[in-house]
């Protein structure tokens, strides 16, 4: 499969621009989405430094031994409400990291102990038969603890941090990618319609001097219009007006379209070629067509009349096949052909040429490791129209070649040796077209190719003649005397 990305690219800018604007915008919204997360994340690890500094000021407190306000309920309820906060912002942040919440849970409890020991009086009987030594020694083994648990919530907080800072950093990159390429689409897509101007420009420029000529050719006109449209990208169009352009007038000048006449023969008073165009031209071409349908097949025209090349389909695939064949069953391909011994109208070296390509392309397309690699070659006979399929159980066709085999689509095309045969195919007046064929369930099967062929209609049996007796030379008046006498006897 062959693709040239530069002109599927150049056929989309507008499209690709657009896809790119609408994606700066999404970046844009994430990236100001995780510089939140980061700011909050460091807010949240200097709210819990914060929080942990009014614990060791409780702590430090009752060391002392004094009075502070650092040992009141009012103090110590603001610092575990400081820790609540810290556990509903985090939760807030919806980061991946649960250890995370389970050790600022585990902090939030254990400061809640550790308060109720560091503000207990005597009389509560939390420290009778015990000295004071121990009491305090219990005490700082557990601030220790509470150190350790709040290092290792900052050490997962930095982790997160980093994360998150790591991927607003490729979100980054990847916006001043899409930054760099959005101008190009557009630009592509400005030359893209600048040139269209131009050609349009040149299009009209060519008419209006065609129309301020004094004459110009049928050819002329039909060039101009074929040129213009294969320049905008509607090839398909251009042969479509190429193939159904009425007769030409054999490279004749023609004069204005103003002096246009409607005498059967296109000719002026000085016996001068004229053009003749709208409702006229179609009524004469009607009458030259009825004229021909009813007039007499002469010897005279039959001479004068155009013979079509024909040719052998059975012969023309049984060539193919000569050179094709080693390929065929080096590769394991089981091959099935039905035809029938017809002959169509064509060129048998065009013919062949586009059916070497054919199979050529799908010996090609099969998955190397398939087992049951297979390719048939069937004729069928409709009246005067012949069917032509080549099946072939590769990979699919893809939704870009078929919309430029249709004629939908512009740039390189893809699968070259497909695209060659057409071309063969349709210089001769034929037709081909290409589809998948998938079974019952939907499931994928292979592909077909499909050649429409004119055949070769068969010469009329002549009706045989009686043989006469003898010839009498004599008069009406006699001859129906003998009839009527015959009649009585």
């Amino acid at each position: 499969m062959k693709v040239n990305l530069g002109s599927w690219i150049q056929g989309r800018s507008k499209i690709l621009a657009t896809i790119g604007l609408f994606s700066l915008v999404a970046i844009s919204a994430g990236l100001q989405n995780y510089s939140s997360m980061g700011a909050k994340v460091l807010a949240l690890q200097e709210g819990l430094q914060t929080c942990f500094t009014r614990v060791h000021n409780t702590y430090t407190a009752r060391l002392i031994g004094s009075g502070s306000n650092y040992l009141s309920e009012s103090f110590v309820a603001n610092t575990e409400e400081c820790f609540g906060e810290a556990i509903r912002v985090y939760e807030n942040l919806n980061l991946a990291n649960g250890v995370v919440l389970e050790d600022l849970n585990a902090l939030s409890t254990d400061v809640s102990w550790f308060h109720q020991k560091a503000t207990a009086k005597a009389e509560e009987g939390m420290f009778d038969g015990s000295p004071e030594e121990v009491i305090l020694s219990n005490m700082s083994g557990r601030f220790e603890k509470l150190e350790i648990k709040k290092e290792q919530i900052n050490e997962g907080l930095a982790s997160e941090k980093n994360q998150i800072q790591s991927q607003k950093a490729m979100l980054g990159s990847i916006f001043y990618v899409v930054a760099a390429i959005v101008p190009l689409f557009i630009g592509l897509d400005y030359f893209r319609q600048k040139r269209q101007e131009d050609i349009l420009e040149e299009g009209e420029k060519e008419a209006k001097q065609l129309l301020s000529a004094p004459e110009f050719s049928h050819t002329m006109v039909r060039d101009l219009i074929v040129k213009t449209l294969s320049g905008l990208g509607l090839r398909s169009l251009a042969r479509l007006y190429e193939v159904s352009t009425l007769r030409e007038l054999n490279g004749e000048a023609v004069g204005a379209p103003q002096e246009a006449d409607t005498t059967p023969n296109n000719k002026d008073e000085a016996g001068k070629p004229i053009l003749v165009t709208g409702a006229a031209q179609k009524q004469q071409i009607d009458k030259i067509w009825n004229e021909e349908a009813a007039a007499p097949k002469t010897e005279a025209k039959a001479d004068k009349k155009i013979k079509r090349p024909s040719f052998s389909l059975e012969e023309s695939v049984t060539n193919v096949i000569d050179l094709v064949s080693s390929k065929i069953f080096t590769q394991g391909i089981n091959l099935d052909t039905q035809t029938e011994d017809v002959i169509v109208y064509g060129e048998q070296e065009a013919f062949e040429q586009a059916l070497y390509n054919l199979m050529t392309n799908a010996i090609e397309n099969y998955n190397f490791d398939d087992p049951h690699k297979y390719l048939s070659l069937t004729v069928r006979k409709l009246g005067s129209t012949v069917l032509f399929d080549l099946f072939d159980s590769g990979r699919e066709f893809s939704k870009e070649f078929l919309r430029q085999a249709k004629g939908l689509a512009t740039g390189m095309v893809e699968h070259t040796e497909l695209a060659i045969a057409q071309s063969l195919i349709e210089d001769f007046s034929a037709k081909i077209s290409f589809e998948n064929v998938a079974n019952e369930d939907g499931a994928q099967v292979g592909r077909k190719a499909q050649i429409v062929l004119e055949a070769v209609a068969a010469q009329e049996k002549s009706i045989p003649k009686r043989r006469l007796a003898r010839i009498e030379k004599t008069t009406k008046k006699e001859l129906l005397k003998k009839m009527q006498e015959a009649q009585n006897s």
